[in-house]
């Protein structure tokens, strides 16, 4: 016998798939939990994807803000100590440990805010059919703790007994005038006896990951709080994107959580390669090579012998030999080659301010750009943006730095931006963030508000822009968000429908009057007709949960382009977007930036700093 449930609990585990344990923590407690989980979401240091609002609200339906307008707290124990503590409780791993033994690992949770009477209900669903992608898993086991008590009027959690049983079963978009972006529903699954888990506050449920639960819409007067963590085995082998492995922790044993290693696999239709980024030293490949079967030169995907960490989660290139890709931790990169091979060209340094004035008589200091995009205007001509609102340029590719008077962005983080031409560029990012240059690169000026918006307005975010010419141009970004200028950025206005209500990550136009979009749960959407309408396609990755990044077409066959996503997603179409088919990158991490350089060689960046390219069938090696 052990410390943790009884024999009695164990059996009733066993048999329906869960087991409700009284008491495990006081009301207090729980209380005291929840605060701290609005705190954070409130706060404004928070990273981005961490924080979710209701959808009634982030459509508009209700108007509310602040805490009022919650959703959930995305993996709280990457952004808090007080979490990561709590999950290592005694009064909680001892029961973890009689259901699935010695070493248990945590590698997802979430607090979830079902305000009183806006709260969303959850369609019954299996935990295991999200993890079960790109991860190597047995089995989940999954803790519903109750922050407030829970009951039927105001949102509890519904199960079917003994569905644990039953094999992962399939889930489709569930059919619901609101709902949040994560939602998908087994069909049939209301047709099956179900019971209510009504408990009290500190009262956990502890399910089985195959179980089928649900939670039903908050109607009361009274919120609905709860803290859901989802746990494994050590036997669990993860392959999920760098977002999701920063949330994994071994919480009791001796085992620590295990990874996917990258492996390189041939594919009929393209040959993709590892490119290996070297500090100094770099493997060239000759033209030559091209047609062969590669394996993965920089097979340590998790510690990198070449002193280079990091993400990288852009690229771009100014001609056939010359690109740059950057990414986290100020990560730079640049090739004279074709791509062949990467140098790390080094982050760039500000110069510190003379002594006196804060400097301290250093001599240098590194920008605040953890998070790096580029854009390579010619070889010698580059810009940077990133965190901190920052924005940095170089017009003797490198060799010196130019770092305008102004902050971009009042400090918020950018995260795309375009220029139209050497003089004029356009950047978006965090708050409502809209900024302008007009003289190349040396001033920055704000087009629509880069103050920090009030809590609860959907902390709006900025994920792409593109412009179909000097004047026009889209600013697509959270929960369909999009912005169009036709004057060339003095103004930014909302259309009167929303593009889509899955968050959008990427926009590219191809043309004058043809553009695409890509974002969340594989959205793909396409114009035609210079944004006055747009259609979503269906595509290959629409068979799994997966977000997409980024894309690109060819220079000059715009029948042949790239898609590029969560998990090593990669999708291609050789008709000019008609239809889009998955290829095997042989990579699990989130790949963010995809490039076409004019020789028509492809280029894919990102987690754990891999490379990727190919070179399609249809392209002469040069």
């Amino acid at each position: 016998m052990n410390d943790g449930l009884s024999r009695q609990q164990l059996d009733q585990f066993n048999e329906h798939g869960f087991v409700v344990v009284e008491n495990l923590y006081d009301r207090e407690e729980m209380q005291a939990l929840k605060r701290h989980s609005i705190e954070l979401c409130l706060d404004s240091s928070i990273p981005d994807g961490h924080v979710k609002w209701n959808a009634k609200v982030a459509a508009g339906a209700v108007e509310k803000s602040g805490a009022e307008a919650l959703h959930s707290l995305f993996r709280p124990q990457v952004v808090s100590e007080a979490f990561r503590r709590f999950l290592r409780e005694p009064k909680l791993t001892k029961i973890l440990v009689s259901i699935i033994g010695a070493d248990v690992i945590t590698f997802n949770g979430l607090v979830i805010f079902k305000v009183r009477q806006i709260g969303l209900g959850f369609p019954y669903h299996q935990d295991m059919w999200y993890f079960d992608r790109g991860n190597e898993i047995e089995r989940s086991l999954g803790v519903w703790l109750a922050l407030d008590d829970a009951d039927v009027d105001n949102g509890c959690l519904w199960v079917i007994p003994g569905s644990h049983n039953l094999a992962i079963q399939e889930h489709v978009l569930p059919e619901m005038e609101f709902r949040q972006q994560e939602y998908r529903e087994v069909p049939g699954a209301n047709d099956m006896p179900e019971v209510p888990v009504e408990v009290k506050s500190g009262t956990a449920l502890f399910f089985d990951g195959k179980l089928l639960h649900r939670s039903s819409e908050n109607t009361s007067d009274r919120d609905r709080a709860c803290y859901v963590i989802h746990n494994t085995t050590a036997d669990t082998r993860f392959g999920m994107n760098e977002f999701e492995r920063r949330s994994i922790m071994r919480i009791h044993g001796d085992r620590e959580p295990q990874y996917l290693r990258i492996s390189m696999r041939r594919n009929d239709m393209t040959r993709w390669s590892v490119i290996a980024v070297v500090a100094g030293i770099c493997a060239a490949m000759t033209a030559s090579a091209y047609a062969a079967e590669w394996s993965a030169i920089r097979l340590d995907d998790f510690q990198r012998s070449d002193g280079i960490e990091g993400d990288l989660k852009g690229i771009n290139f100014a001609d056939k030999d010359n690109g740059w890709a950057v990414g986290d931790e100020g990560i730079v990169l640049r090739t004279k080659d074709g791509g062949r091979t990467w140098e790390n060209h080094g982050m760039p340094q500000r110069p510190a301010p003379p002594e006196g004035e804060g400097g301290g008589g250093r001599r240098f200091r590194p920008i605040p750009t953890p998070r790096l995009r580029v854009h390579a205007l010619s070889p010698t001509t580059v810009w940077f943006v990133g965190e901190g609102g920052t924005a940095v340029g170089t017009k003797d590719g490198g060799a010196t730095w130019i770092f305008p008077n102004t902050n971009m962005g009042g400090g918020s983080r950018i995260v795309d931006f375009t220029f139209v031409s050497e003089q004029v560029g356009h950047a978006v990012g965090d708050n409502s963030n809209i900024v302008r240059t007009t003289d190349g690169g040396a001033t920055w000026t704000s087009q629509l508000s880069g103050d920090r918006a009030r809590v609860g307005d959907n902390r709006i975010l900025f994920e792409g822009v593109s412009f179909l010419n000097e004047t026009t141009g889209l600013a697509v970004g959270a929960t369909g968000l999009s912005m169009w200028t036709r004057d060339g950025g003095d103004t930014w206005e909302a259309p009167e429908e929303p593009l889509a209500i899955e968050n959008l990550f990427g926009v590219k136009f191809t043309s004058e009057s043809e553009g695409w979009i890509v974002g969340q749960e594989a959205t793909i959407l396409h114009t035609t007709d210079a944004g006055k309408s747009w259609t979503r396609v269906e595509n290959a990755a629409q068979e799994v949960y997966v977000d997409l990044y980024d894309i690109a077409f060819h220079p000059t066959d715009p029948k042949m382009g790239y898609i590029v996503g969560d998990g090593g997603m990669i999708l291609s179409t050789m008709d000019g977007g008609k239809t889009w088919q998955k290829e095997e990158s042989g990579v699990f991490d989130a790949l963010h930036g995809v490039a076409v350089n004019p020789n028509g060689n492809v280029f894919v960046v990102g987690g754990w700093g891999v490379i990727l390219w190919n070179q399609p069938a249809t392209v002469a090696a040069d």
